[in-house]
């Protein structure tokens, strides 16, 4: 029993990019673009954008068509009137411009539009058909009969057979050529008096067979029209309260014959075998007006204009046909486990998950399910003695033919529960059965008695340790046996013994890809496939390994390889949690099919090939017939079309065929491509070369878009290529020629003038390198000036005085000792100072030593009375790392003379160094009266010199070069020092 087909619709709307939600009609282009009319104009769509028309923005469009001889599209503009775009620059001309100012009606309004194979553009207003000859650029006028109607709008179709229909809101017409008038078939003035009925018809679509016209009729019925014989059939039940807007012939996602029917609150199906309406419910939940329909054939797309957008019906994809289970049969969900074929090449069985086995009779596509006599779980399906077994969870049921339906057995008696999941009979009638966790017994099949056919001691350890999945029998007698883990055997029945495939001595030295064994499959050669965890494997009748491939050194996606088969060039096919792939053994390549491409879902269960052309794929409650021919063939190779063209981020509507000329500013151009079979984005990949800058292809992978900047001036070549996502690509390259000219300082009157400028301006160069070089040496004198005020800074007149009384000191008090130790210090500051004065930048231990002796000589000066420490961080090497000279010494000098010696009690000094986000860090810090204190002691207006000179030169060093002052305070608020963070880069 038929219902409402179970297909699924993709929606596109203004969040897509769509102009307006409210679109009226389709049609497609001689390249493949679809074009689309709206109450925003009309626009062109390549599967990734909407192209629109600033010549014609404003304004609703209910026609557009195509010539498919010149390629010219017409589209019907209600602002500007009928207008015509180039297909090659994509330029739009209003050929009919509306005028309301003159009292011609043949311009007043433009509706509708259809291009004929005559090149006859059609279109009408309110009461008039319009014929428009682009040759002659000639108007002729058809008026309808006046009906009372405000409007009598007509819609136009051409059948194959070239007779042009127009169907208005007064009935049916035919365009008779001849004498060059319309010939009414169904309405007031028909012929046939059984046709004149007061209809208001909307649109027509030919069925398949090229022999009736379905019609939509706006009174709440569809009209079958039969021309050969001028007989209508009315079908209204169902449908009695919606207005029907448009009619297309379509199939269902089992690939029966159905109607699709727009009506002005949603969408339905008719089903001509049942004479019956069904309706799907989203869309009248919605009250979607349904508009008009286009069925592009190419690409196996029904496209449907709604008032809430477009809806992508693809009832097709080459190579791959997804029939789903009946609903009313076996309640879902149910999984298509495995396959068998019946007797005749149109019957095939399908195993179910539960309930029993579905018949599917391939030529009338009709199903039939069969009922095991429990429930029971199907593992595999199996003829034995022309009779169908199936193997199941529940034990074994046999098909009886005589009675049509399953019964049960009892061989699942040799075994502890009724697990199975395969049996073989052999050329010596005995029955080989296998359990899902108990190993195998053999049967007598005469007497149903228990065989002991192996050593069941020299075979102990391989039953032990294998998990049996399945059995095969080949041509030459040879049993061989699937499981776990890692194992194929094949049964040595002159010892009585199992022999695994990798121990055979034709495998010594080669690798069996994969672990527990899924799958057995034996070709008609005698040569076994193997699919398993982490690979596949193919051998010979002999068992020796002739290919593999395996997760770890080929390009598979998934490591689970639940099935496998082999076509006729050799490819073998193989099902994992992540599609079907293929392996192709004579280049080592993998490719992959998936939902992408077609597939009801990567996941699959059921898996047969058929005589090597055609593959069958089951899934919860669908399975796939993917046709390895067709898959194998070029038709996969998706083509190649370039939408768009920008030049510095501005539309460019330029003809591809002619060469594309770019200024010299023009430095920035972007191409985009499309394959034009509105797929998902995901299963289309390009690749580009430039000839003349590029040497090889470049991958742009699911990217449809290249840009180029700064190009050279001269001329090139950008050839562009597609490919789907199994890794099939086009071998003709689409090829697109450009030129960038050069600017006019490239030309030769340019490089002249030029030569002439630059003997004038070299006077000019050599002025300006004397300012620099004067200029340099100026800074150099600065510098050194800098340099000799530091060194002064360092030695200035109160440390000399005080540091040279201290040694007198010394000496009058008969302390020879301490002013030796402290001549020697003060001369060794002195040296290093004068040293270091003379370089730019010293390394930093270079710096700390003289710092050393600095404290050291201020500590001996003032007896000990502070103390101080150094700390140098463990990351930072100071002989590696360069700063310039006497930069810390003035800060230091400042903390001991204005902090410290102005505080009695306890004083402590302390300099740190560490590396800081790539910066050099030097803190240092005191606890003597603080800022604020120390300048009650200082001189007023003084300042001290060497802090001054030293911020000069950090200025001079840059932004990354910086002292910060920040003063300390205890719990109470009271001074408790400062702290400088000297910040250098490193």
């Amino acid at each position: 029993m038929a219902q409402l087909p179970d297909i699924s619709f993709e929606h596109i709307s203004t969040k897509q990019g769509l102009p307006s939600n409210d679109v009226w009609s389709a049609a497609k282009d001689k390249q493949g673009f679809m074009w689309f009319g709206s109450s925003r104009s009309f626009c062109r769509y390549d599967g990734y954008n909407f192209d629109t028309f600033e010549e014609a923005a404003s304004g609703y469009s209910t026609g557009v068509s195509v010539d498919h001889k010149s390629g010219r599209i017409y589209a019907c503009n209600s602002a500007k009137g009928l207008c015509a775009i180039d297909p090659k620059d994509l330029s739009v001309k209003v050929v009919l411009p509306i005028n309301y100012a003159d009292k011609k009606l043949e311009n007043n309004h433009y509706d509708q539009v259809l291009v004929d194979s005559h090149e006859q553009v059609w279109s009408c207003d309110l009461l008039n058909v319009k014929r428009y000859d682009p040759v002659a650029k000639k108007i002729t006028l058809y008026p309808l009969p006046a009906s009372g109607l405000y409007h009598q709008i007509s819609r136009f179709f051409e059948d194959s057979g070239h007779t042009l229909w127009a169907v208005s809101d007064i009935g049916l017409y035919r365009y008779d050529r001849k004498s060059d008038r319309l010939v009414c078939q169904i309405g007031a003035e028909a012929a046939n008096p059984k046709n004149r009925r007061p209809l208001r018809l909307w649109s027509a679509s030919e069925d398949s067979s090229r022999q009736q016209l379905w019609i939509a009729c706006h009174d709440g019925c569809l009209l079958r029209y039969t021309p050969s014989t001028d007989t209508a059939e009315y079908f209204s039940k169902g449908i009695e309260n919606q207005n029907v807007t448009c009619v297309q012939e379509g199939v269902d996602e089992n690939h029966r014959k159905i109607l699709f029917v727009g009506t002005k609150y949603g969408l339905s199906v008719f089903r001509p075998d049942e004479k019956r309406f069904y309706h799907f419910a989203d869309f009248y939940e919605k009250a979607t007006h349904v508009k008009s329909m286009y069925d592009d054939k190419a690409n196996g797309i029904l496209w449907i204009t709604t008032t809430e957008g477009l809806y992508k019906y693809r009832y097709q994809n080459i190579g791959i046909r997804v029939l789903n289970l009946p609903k009313n049969l076996v309640t879902l969900p149910v999984g298509v486990m495995c396959f068998a074929n019946g007797a005749s090449e149109n019957e095939v069985f399908m195993g179910l998950s539960h309930t029993g086995v579905l018949r599917w009779d391939r030529r009338e596509n009709r199903f039939q399910l069969y009922r095991y006599p429990v429930s029971a779980y199907t593992h595999k399906l199996r003829f034995i003695n022309a009779q169908l077994w199936a193997f199941t969870d529940a034990g074994i049921f046999i098909f009886e033919n005589s009675t049509g339906s399953f019964k049960a057995t009892n061989y699942h008696r040799f075994f502890k529960s009724p697990d199975i999941v395969d049996a073989m009979l052999d050329t010596k009638r005995r029955l080989w059965i296998i359990h899902l966790s108990q190993g195998m017994q053999v049967i007598d099949f005469a007497t149903r008695k228990s065989l002991i056919v192996w050593d069941q001691k020299r075979n102990k350890e391989w039953f032990d340790d294998a998990v049996l999945k399945e059995i095969e029998q080949d041509k030459n007698g040879k049993i061989w046996i699937a499981g776990c883990s890692n194992a194929v055997v094949v049964f040595d029945e002159s010892m009585s013994i199992f022999v695994k495939v990798k121990d055979l001595k034709s495998n010594a030295g080669k690798s069996f890809a994969g672990m527990c064994i899924n799958k057995l499959s034996l070709n008609e050669d005698g040569s076994l496939l193997v699919a398993s965890w982490g690979g596949i494997n193919k051998l010979d009748n002999s068992g020796k390994i002739l290919t593999t491939f395996d997760y770890e050194h080929d390009k598979m996606v998934d490591t689970y390889c639940s099935n496998i088969g082999e076509d006729e060039k050799g490819n073998l096919w193989f099902s994992t949690n992540e599609g079907i792939h293929i392996a192709n053994p004579s280049n080592r390549t993998i490719k992959r099919f998936t939902s992408v491409e077609g597939l009801s879902n990567n996941i699959s269960f059921g898996f047969l090939m058929n005589k090597k052309r055609e593959l069958l794929v089951g899934y919860n409650n669908s399975f796939d017939v993917l046709n390895i021919r067709e898959l194998n063939s070029g038709q996969f190779v998706p083509n190649i079309a370039v939408s768009s063209v920008d030049v510095v981020g501005k539309k460019r509507n330029h003809d591809i065929s002619e060469n594309l000329m770019l200024e010299r500013d023009e430095n920035t151009v972007s191409f985009s491509f499309s394959t034009l079979n509105f797929d998902p984005p995901s299963k289309n990949s390009y690749q580009y070369q430039l000839e003349g800058f590029d040497k090889r292809w470049i991958d742009l992978g699911n990217k449809n878009r290249v840009t180029f900047t700064n190009l050279d001036p001269k001329s090139y070549v950008l050839k562009v290529k597609s490919g789907s996502s199994i890794g099939v690509w086009n071998e003709k390259p689409i090829l697109i020629h450009l030129t960038v000219k050069p600017a006019f300082y490239e030309t030769w009157w340019f490089k002249i003038l030029m030569a002439l400028l630059i003997l004038g301006g070299v006077f000019q160069f050599i002025r300006w390198r004397l300012n620099a070089i004067q200029e340099k040496n100026r800074m150099a004198v600065q510098m050194s000036d800098w340099r000799l005020r530091a060194l002064r800074s360092q030695m200035n007149p109160h440390f000399l005085f005080n540091a040279l009384n201290s040694i007198r000191s010394c000496v009058m008090n008969g302390q020879q000792a301490e002013a030796t130790n402290y001549l020697t210090k003060f001369s060794k500051l002195l040296r290093i100072i004068l040293v270091n004065s003379a370089k730019n930048k010293i390394p930093l231990s270079d710096e700390l030593l003289a710092l050393k002796l600095y404290l050291e000589v201020e500590s001996l000066r003032f007896s000990g009375n502070f103390e101080y420490e150094i700390q140098i961080n463990e990351d930072v090497d100071a002989d590696l790392i360069s700063i310039p000279p006497m930069l810390i010494q003035p800060y230091v000098e400042n903390a001991i003379w204005h902090g410290l010696l102005n505080k009695s009690g306890d004083r402590q000094l302390t300099i740190s160094v560490a590396e800081v986000e790539n910066k050099l860090q030097i803190i240092i810090q005191d606890n003597g009266v603080g800022r604020d204190a120390a300048a009650l002691h200082k001189q007023m207006g003084h300042k001290s010199l060497g802090t001054q000179l030293t911020e000069e030169r950090l200025q001079l060093l840059g932004a990354d070069a910086t002292a910060h002052t920040i003063d300390l305070y205890d719990d109470t608020h009271a001074p408790a020092g400062t702290c400088v963070v000297l910040t250098l880069p490193i």
